[in-house]
């Protein structure tokens, strides 16, 4: 883990006086990215957990800041007056307020309203820190003091994100800051808070090959849960969050450690029940599985039965398009071990008995399918689904001819290499 250190400068003379007066700890969990641009992207999936990508998986549009969890907006019942003295606390952060809800310039210029609202992030900074630097010895003034914190909070997030270096270092010498201040207080819980969601920023919209920000974001994620206790309506959809995402793109030791958490930290939750079946399934390869169940033809079927040959198991629906597509290249390699000590076993998620046997009958899958008639036993509730939290169709696994799980991850266009290097040993 990287520790950082905080080179105080004039970006930050107020923080220079809150520790003057304080000391110890570093925040654990807080660290800089060796990133200054965004960096992991998203990848196709659906699911009962999931949508279709990192910026959808789990909570979709949400943000660190949730909606139903009143804490976030401080109270600022002690800035009611109208007529306030300028300069004064109150009327910084009455300013910041009105800076914040000006509305935009009439242009259609992209630029022009960037740079309108880098500005205007900019003021909100500058008198957010004059307000903290005149708050945060005051303990009567607490509340005037937290919502400074989350003026300063949301404009240096918002200029993050446009890419602004010296805003990215501050909010995480600013989490540091708050931390040894008073890590109990509402202050500290949005600082880290906005350090969850600067990573997922970067992360939605980076790209696949440069995994930095994801890794951030899972690692924000995580300290966020362990650190604030107290805030398992924000913390946990996001831990799940990180969790999902980093699966999605094949991070799997990091998506493992922030399902474990999620087990760890909300025992008593959906989510850990549903973690703890997800890292039933990451944990399969090198492990036997038995897999059986009904068939669509009236029969039964088990993994055992194909005892000697490497067997493909494929998860999928006709509903799924992604499957439609990567069927003629799945075809295509299972014809072409025909003649090898190789099988196929199909699990449906679909819920119509005749439109599946229909589907299966028009595209010549020839393969057995375990399917339930049991509507409770359909789609995501399928015994085999549920147990091993598949939350994506199509997925595809491969065991060896030891009966052994090679993979719990292949793609369509692997199926033929990895195929063939079992077949070989």
């Amino acid at each position: 883990m990287r520790t950082f250190r905080i080179e105080w400068n004039s970006r930050h003379p107020w923080l220079f006086a809150v520790l003057a007066l304080l000391g110890g700890m570093l925040l654990p969990g807080c660290g800089k990215s060796d990133a200054t641009t965004p960096s992991a992207a998203g990848n196709s999936a659906t699911g009962p957990a999931a949508n279709s990508s990192l910026p959808t998986a789990s909570i979709g549009n949400q943000t660190a800041r949730s909606e139903d969890d009143g804490d976030d907006e401080p109270d600022t019942d002690d800035m009611q007056p109208t007529e306030l003295k300028e300069g004064s606390a109150d009327w910084l952060v009455r300013e910041c307020m009105r800076i914040r809800i000006q509305p935009p310039p009439k242009t259609d210029d992209v630029e022009e309203l960037r740079k309108n609202r880098k500005e205007r992030n900019e003021q909100i900074v500058q008198h957010a820190q004059q307000a903290i630097q005149l708050t945060h010895n005051d303990a009567e003034r607490e509340r005037l003091f937290s919502a400074a914190i989350h003026h300063l909070m949301e404009a240096r997030l918002q200029l993050a994100l446009q890419g602004d270096r010296d805003s990215i270092d501050g909010l995480y010498d600013d989490a540091e800051a708050l931390w040894k201040r008073d890590p109990e207080s509402q202050a500290a819980s949005e600082s880290a808070h906005t350090l969850v969601n600067m990573a997922y920023g970067f992360a939605k919209s980076g790209t696949k090959k440069d995994s930095r920000w994801l890794q951030e974001f899972a690692r924000q994620a995580t300290h966020f849960a362990q650190n604030f206790p107290k805030h398992e309506a924000k913390s946990l959809p996001l831990l799940f969050t990180a969790a999902r995402s980093c699966e999605l793109h094949g991070m799997f030791p990091e998506a493992s450690a922030c399902y474990k958490q999620v087990v760890a930290l909300f025992p008593q939750t959906s989510y850990a029940a549903r973690s703890t079946a997800v890292l039933r399934r990451l944990n399969l390869p090198g492990q036997s599985v038995q897999l059986s169940g009904p068939t669509l033809a009236g029969g039964q079927v088990a993994v055992e039965d194909f005892s000697g040959k490497v067997v493909l198991v494929v998860f999928w629906s006709t509903e799924a398009k992604p499957f439609e597509q990567q069927l003629p290249a799945l075809q295509a390699a299972i014809q072409k071990f025909r003649k090898q000590p190789f099988a196929v076993v199909g699990i449906s998620l679909d819920k119509d008995r005749l439109a599946l046997e229909d589907y299966v009958a028009r595209r010549e899958i020839t393969w057995p399918q375990i399917f339930f008639d049991d509507e409770e036993k359909q789609s995501w509730n399928h015994p085999i689904v549920s147990y091993y939290g598949v939350m994506d169709v199509p997925m595809l696994w491969v065991i060896d001819r030891q009966g052994k799980v090679a993979s719990v991850n292949v793609k369509a266009d692997e199926v033929e290499t990895t195929v063939e290097s079992l077949l070989s040993e």
